[in-house]
């Protein structure tokens, strides 16, 4: 991401691919608004710190311009770290619709994972309305 130029023109070349393409732990490091504008990427992930502070003062409107700002770029957003019914409810008020976290399922090893596919059996998962796993 230090190279947006080199970075632009793999991005695209694996777009043509018709891969889809995450930018991870956004609002932290190198993902920048400035980033964000330019790559062609597909989806941004909140990152956990945004997340955990969620109901502490002065955290909700970051996170909120945020989420208004990968909808308005027409990304997906995911929301990282959910462990919460409170934090759960904040997201999903305010536009996100995929999450993931304890909230919903602590992790699982990969042959659990589909085993649990394949059987369609989910117990133990914490089921919402929207489509956040």
């Amino acid at each position: 991401m230090q190279n947006i130029r080199e970075s632009t023109d793999i991005l695209m070349q694996i777009k043509e691919l018709g891969v889809k393409t995450s930018l991870d732990n956004f609002g932290t490091g190198y993902s920048s608004l400035h980033i964000l504008s330019k790559l062609p990427i597909d989806t941004i992930k909140i990152d956990k710190s945004f997340v955990d502070e969620l109901g502490q003062v002065n955290q909700s409107p970051m996170i909120k311009t945020i989420l208004e700002l990968g909808l308005n770029l027409n990304l997906s957003i995911v929301a990282e770290s959910i462990e919460t019914e409170s934090q759960l409810r904040f997201l999903r008020e305010n536009g996100c619709v995929i999450g993931q976290g304890y909230l919903f399922s602590k992790p699982v090893k990969a042959e659990e994972f589909e085993q649990l596919i394949k059987t369609n059996d989910v117990r133990g998962f914490k089921t919402h309305p929207l489509s956040l796993s």
